[in-house]
């Protein structure tokens, strides 16, 4: 691996993420290994299996001439040598203590973990949390969370969890989680953060895709009285379908002080009838097109799922704004 420089062991026939993970390699990975997230690639410099159609799907053509596969979906049956970015070599696993769960909407919960030993993290990154006692086990069951809280929090990490239909991570973290309860979190992971710019930033989110703004909002407000160049003309977009979907508005509107050239949007997408909601109305869409002007100046950041994200996108464009400055985390 690397030019020799590490090594590790994969029974074989399992998955090469899995093996690299209990051989203590953390490869970044959002969906739990079903080949649907696209990011634990890892490139086989010696022969490999022929492309499936998950990778063939989430790889490039030119990547996967290079060698390139989805690390979830190479089934080791031999000796293999690889090359991963280094960085991905600073992820570690930390064990964790609930320290407090609230519950924000109906559908979505905070957790508040205490983390043993520093978990350092970027704002925007997130950790892969694991259902308890799996996290050992040959195909660990595991989702990745963004981190809500400030990085300068080292020993504890908040995160923000919607129940997903079907899953089975999620609905235990929602309805059987306590305090107290040990959990084993993996990272950090991920590329999504903020760029060093002048330019006025522009956040979109959508429901529990405002964790890692809400993360770089609050590193921004503790920077502000500080670090020079930290003040840039800010404003969030938060979309949700109706009122009981909105969580954060007192916390989020309260930013407005602490960070004077910040402005916050919340919309709602299908107001209830006894919502009595006053404030922007329509898709995500809608509401980006009437409010924005041009974007000649602006970097974007989105988070949310990726129907959210794609349309957005599209309207960011036609609106001015070049792709090198409109970055984005998907939740798949």
């Amino acid at each position: 691996m690397n030019g020799g420089a590490r090594k590790a062991h994969a029974e074989s026939g399992r998955p090469l993420l899995f093996g690299l993970m209990s051989s203590g390699i953390y490869i970044p990975s959002a969906c739990g290994g079903r080949g649907s997230c696209g990011q634990c690639k890892v490139r086989i410099t010696s022969s490999a299996p022929a492309h499936n159609d998950a990778e063939r799907l989430l790889i490039t053509e030119s990547d996967r001439q290079n060698g390139v596969h989805l690390s979830c979906q190479v089934r080791v049956s031999d000796n293999i040598s690889l090359e991963i970015p280094p960085r991905h070599f600073a992820a570690r696993q930390h064990r964790s203590r609930v320290a407090g769960l609230r519950d924000l909407t109906w559908e979505t919960k905070e957790v508040t973990l205490d983390v043993e030993g520093e978990l350092s993290f970027v704002a925007g990154q997130y950790v892969q949390l694991f259902l308890p006692g799996t996290e050992s086990t040959a195909e660990p069951l595991y989702r990745a969370y963004s981190m809500s809280s400030p990085p300068s929090l080292l020993r504890r990490v908040t995160l923000i969890v919607r129940r997903e239909p079907g899953g089975v991570v999620s609905p235990y973290i929602c309805d059987t989680l306590r305090d107290g309860e040990e959990l084993a979190i993996r990272g950090p992971f991920g590329d999504f953060r903020l760029h060093d710019s002048r330019r006025e930033i522009l956040f979109v989110a959508g429901g529990s895709g405002v964790a890692p703004i809400r993360s770089m909002l609050l590193s921004m407000a503790e920077k502000a009285g500080t670090t020079p160049g930290v003040r840039r003309r800010t404003t969030l977009y938060f979309s949700a379908r109706s009122r009981r979907d909105l969580f954060l508005m007192d916390e989020l509107a309260g930013l407005e002080h602490s960070l004077p050239d910040f402005r916050f949007i919340p919309a709602l997408s299908n107001p209830a009838p006894g919502d009595q909601w006053d404030g922007e109305t329509g898709g995500i869409t809608a509401v980006l097109n009437r409010k924005l002007a041009r974007l000649d100046n602006h970097q974007a950041y989105l988070c949310g799922s990726a129907g959210m994200i794609d349309a957005s996108v599209k309207v960011l464009r036609a609106k001015g704004l070049a792709d090198e400055h409109i970055f984005f985390d998907k939740f798949l």
